[in-house]
């Protein structure tokens, strides 16, 4: 009897891959409404500009925000080499470039928090600083969550290494399971980088 994501038995063929596949698609468009919000301030406040109180001088790091969004395109582009090692079965491949995918992750979040640590402004001086300080600390968020979501896939996928099922041909229903949850993230986590560019775009060089 083929098992669901909890371990309840479903009917055939089983929905969770589609139901994860799915999930990463609504999860994704919901990050992208959300942080069209800011894109819609930043270009409000900056058209209005309230007699220039919009940036008054204000500057960010050029070559560090470079660094932030190298450090998340290097995460995403590992991390899409796992899931093309993990389309030809090569689940210990995947596991390497999903954990350099994870420092590289961990290393944007960081980087966000030293920058915001480090900053010449506060978010009240102008629409400029409240934006940028604001679609930061959502990124740093955005990205924890995902990072969890890929160390649950990863730490899964060392749990079940080597299992195979004895009643049916291929791996067993919790392992098709992980394996399409590692896929939604690659979708899930090209849009966030796809944020990323957006911001560095629009606040460091736009501004």
């Amino acid at each position: 009897m083929t098992t669901g994501l909890h371990g309840y038995p479903v009917d055939k063929p089983d929905p969770t891959p589609r139901v994860l596949w799915l999930g990463s698609r609504v999860l994704s468009a919901s990050v992208i409404v959300f942080f069209f919000a800011f894109v819609f301030a930043f270009a409000y406040l900056r058209a209005q500009d309230s007699h220039g109180r919009w940036n008054p001088g204000l500057e960010v790091s050029v070559a560090f925000s470079s660094v932030v969004l190298g450090a998340a395109l290097l995460s995403a582009l590992a991390y899409g080499m796992g899931v093309r090692r993990l389309r030809e079965d090569d689940t210990s491949a995947w596991q390497g470039w999903a954990a350099i995918s994870l420092l590289f992750g961990f290393g944007v979040i960081g980087l966000h928090v030293w920058q915001l640590n480090t900053l010449s402004f506060t978010p009240t001086q102008g629409g400029y600083a409240s934006v940028f300080v604001g679609w930061t600390v959502a990124l740093i968020a955005v990205e924890v969550g995902a990072m969890y979501w890929l160390l649950s896939v990863l730490r899964g996928s060392l749990r079940v290494a080597g299992e195979v099922d004895p009643y049916e041909e291929g791996p067993p229903p919790h392992v098709r399971h992980l394996v399409a949850s590692a896929h939604g993230y690659r979708f899930f986590w090209w849009v966030v980088v796809a944020v990323e560019i957006v911001a560095y775009v629009l606040l460091v060089l736009v501004r």
